[in-house]
């Protein structure tokens, strides 16, 4: 019961949604300086993309616009982090302010076919639908995607994955791979559209694999093996996989709110209370580690296995 409830997120959100996780995106970037010193400049921003997947797919719009936010006043208002900061604005809902954000990368060649079905998406949403626009959109979409480029039907397929198309991305990512057969990310997206719309979830493993023969220290890569591995229950493989996402961003709260999720999985209250309380002790605003709390509380006298002590449920 606790368990299913902790994982009723599963999936891509494709409502709009906020969850005000500010600290959480702030003791990311804090706890990493600190336990890694000062990595330079494209270390630190290469990691971004990870994040903002992260937060988009479990519906925290508002610490994905913070990451994006931070990101161009650091590293400089690049074409991607502003795609990142303008889908967040639409998935908060703030459907104008994001279609005049999406302006900005419009004409960006890797991000081009990506901004239009965005605009699109948004302009759909509207209360009162502007169909010229919807339709010199479409026409624009229909020109584009016979020149794109890898990066740019990667994009379009990582937009339709996390809004909730994953059957529309299959053709954007399959032709990615085609031109190019090394883009992990299009491998790492590939499976996640085979684990929530495949007719064999089990095929997502397949893309997983061509993915980790290529970087396996991806951190989207082991978000979505671990996220696979929760799925077939398969808990120690999950753990593991997170466990290498925290060894290499001991900062970054994520991967302890997946371990304590995946330790309530499999009914081992002593280390899901240990990572809900690493996890407070580093964003003590983290609506999960919280929600984990509550329903512990809520709980504890009623679950057939307790911890030994039950008075850590709520410390």
């Amino acid at each position: 019961m606790l368990a299913a409830t902790l994982h009723s997120h599963s999936g891509f959100g494709a409502a709009p949604e906020t969850h005000h996780l500010d600290e959480m995106m702030e003791a990311d970037e804090t706890g990493s300086r600190a336990a890694r010193g000062r990595p330079g400049r494209s270390e630190r921003s290469r990691g971004i993309p990870a994040q903002c997947q992260y937060y988009c797919r479990e519906r925290y719009y508002r610490a994905m616009q913070l990451t994006a936010s931070e990101a161009m006043k650091k590293f400089g208002q690049g074409p991607a982090f502003r795609f990142w900061f303008s889908l967040s604005l639409a998935m908060e809902g703030k459907l104008q302010e994001a279609i005049r954000e999406f302006e900005n990368t419009l004409n960006d060649s890797d991000l081009q076919l990506a901004t239009i079905l965005a605009m699109m998406y948004c302009h759909q949403l509207c209360q009162s639908v502007d169909r010229q626009a919807v339709q010199q959109l479409d026409n624009r979409r229909r020109e584009e995607r016979k020149r794109a480029g890898d990066r740019a039907l990667y994009y379009a397929g990582m937009f339709l994955v996390l809004t909730g198309h994953p059957d529309k991305a299959r053709e954007y990512l399959d032709r990615t791979l085609k031109m190019n057969g090394d883009a992990v990310d299009a491998w790492v997206m590939r499976g996640w559209v085979e684990m929530y719309a495949g007719e064999n979830p089990t095929k997502a493993i397949d893309y997983l694999d061509q993915a980790e023969k290529r970087n396996n220290r991806d951190i989207s890569l082991l978000f979505c093996k671990a996220r696979y591995y929760e799925l077939h229950n398969d808990f120690t493989n999950a753990q593991s996989e997170l466990n290498q996402v925290v060894a290499m961003r001991p900062g970054f709260v994520p991967p302890l709110v997946e371990k304590m999720k995946v330790s309530m999985a499999m009914l081992d209250w002593d280390q899901s209370v240990d990572m809900m309380n690493r996890v407070l002790g580093t964003s003590p605003h983290c609506i999960e580690a919280l929600r984990f709390r509550l329903i512990g509380l809520l709980t504890r006298d009623e679950t057939t296995r307790r911890p030994a002590t039950t008075g850590r449920v709520c410390p």
